[in-house]
């Protein structure tokens, strides 16, 4: 959580580095003041993003801090697990509007309209048109990486879980990774693994006719699944199906792959007539 001096405190199981003290808030006497502040440099946090035991913060002087889990090099420290926050090497030039950690890949929308993704590549997830990884923090990070120009779009927001999905300041949006894991695309497979795919080379989501997004989420794990908020406050989502009320396995995949599952023929997340949903949170299953 962040206080409201801008100081950071978490608690849980200190797994694979993901605290920078023992297990905390378990017993009475781990909670409150007794949890230690993350050592931010003395730096404010404005926001905070965690996922699969790693955390990213955004500091008040535009710097990206992150510790815990480096699965693939996604916190930036080219794949070593760190309970003590590290400064991550991103662009010297570019002013940060948004970011996320996800299973294996963080990503950063620049103020300029272009992003920057690093961490496990082998689903396409990272938007650079390969499935190579890019974790090395002094040669593949920083001003070393590909910048996603996004072609004609602007992006405004992103989430990252098993696949990185881009809000546009037009409302559309695209997702890059595989298709089972919540890319809505009409055939399956992978997107963002081919230099064809980048930019405009990528279609945007077809949610189906007459909706406006108003914003985009997505979960990680083994349930990787992406969701979409209307301007109606109605929902639909795309991936791992447990809790979609579609009766499936969580392992299997869908709803949203193949073209008998994008667009209209996505259902709604069944609600009551009267909700309208405002904000959609994820766990791992």
């Amino acid at each position: 959580m962040i206080l409201n001096d801008g100081n950071v405190r978490c608690w849980g199981e200190n797994y694979e580095s993901s605290l920078p003290y023992p297990n905390a808030g378990h017993k009475p006497n781990s909670l409150g003041d007794n949890i230690p502040l993350i050592n931010l440099g003395g730096k404010k946090a404005l926001s905070i993003k965690a996922e699969d035991h790693s955390y990213c913060v955004l500091l008040e002087d535009n710097s990206l801090s992150c510790w815990g889990r480096d699965s693939y090099g996604k916190i930036g420290n080219n794949g070593v697990a760190t309970s003590n926050p590290i400064t991550v090497n991103t662009s010297s030039t570019k002013k940060i509007l948004d970011y996320d950690v996800g299973v294996e890949a963080s990503c950063v929308v620049y103020s300029d309209g272009t992003s920057a993704c690093w961490g496990g590549g082998q689903y396409g997830s990272l938007a650079n048109g390969s499935t190579a990884d890019v974790r090395n923090p002094t040669t593949q990070l920083g001003d070393n990486i590909y910048f996603n120009k996004h072609g004609s779009k602007t992006p405004i927001s992103v989430f990252v879980g098993r696949q990185s999905c881009f809000l546009y300041s037009d409302l559309t949006s695209r997702c890059y990774g595989p298709t089972r894991y919540g890319v809505l695309q009409p055939v399956a497979g992978l997107y963002g693994d081919e230099p064809s795919e980048l930019n405009d080379g990528l279609a945007v989501i077809n949610w189906g006719s007459d909706l406006i997004l108003s914003s985009l989420s997505g979960g990680g794990g083994g349930n990787a699944r992406t969701c979409a908020i209307f301007t109606d406050g109605r929902v639909k989502c795309s991936g791992r199906a447990l809790a979609f009320g579609t009766g499936r396995s969580f392992s299997t995949n869908g709803p949203g792959v193949g073209t008998n599952e994008v667009g209209d023929k996505l259902p709604f997340i069944p609600l009551k007539e009267s909700e309208k949903v405002t904000q959609v949170f994820h766990g791992s299953s």
